[in-house]
């Protein structure tokens, strides 16, 4: 099997020392994934949104926190009529990840401008509770 002509640009090493590469988001997401393991491995699953082919939406909630995940699964950039539970956590959630530098808010008209493909990650951090 033959190099791609293009390996002197994109190979492991590059990726490795690029923090906008490829290699550097997963990382991130796997940060994430030990840090807020309670919530994004062990938390319940409430898919949000279902009736929307072109977004997945869905929440996983834990009593630590709450992850609002929403995907946009078109080429194209899309404008997504948010439903309130989501607008909620666009409101009071912090974004702990996002796959373009410039990650979609949202407008006061309830609307999202998605880019495409993109991918938003939002956390809302739970009071603990002291008996």
């Amino acid at each position: 099997m033959r190099v791609n002509d293009d390996y002197v640009n994109c190979n492991a090493e590059q990726q490795q020392t690029d923090p906008a590469s490829v290699f550097a988001y997963w990382c991130q997401v796997l940060r994430l994934r030990k840090q807020y393991v309670d919530v994004l491995v062990y938390g319940s699953f409430e898919l949000l949104a279902a009736e929307d082919p072109s977004v997945l939406c869905y929440r996983r909630d834990h009593a630590s926190g709450t992850a609002t995940v929403v995907l946009n699964f078109t080429g194209d950039e899309y404008e997504w009529s948010v439903p309130p539970t989501v607008a909620s956590s666009w409101a009071v959630g912090s974004q702990i990840l996002g796959n373009y530098p410039e990650s979609a808010k949202l407008g006061s008209d309830g609307i999202v401008r998605l880019k495409p493909f993109e991918a938003v990650v939002l956390m809302e951090q739970h009071e603990a509770i002291h008996l």
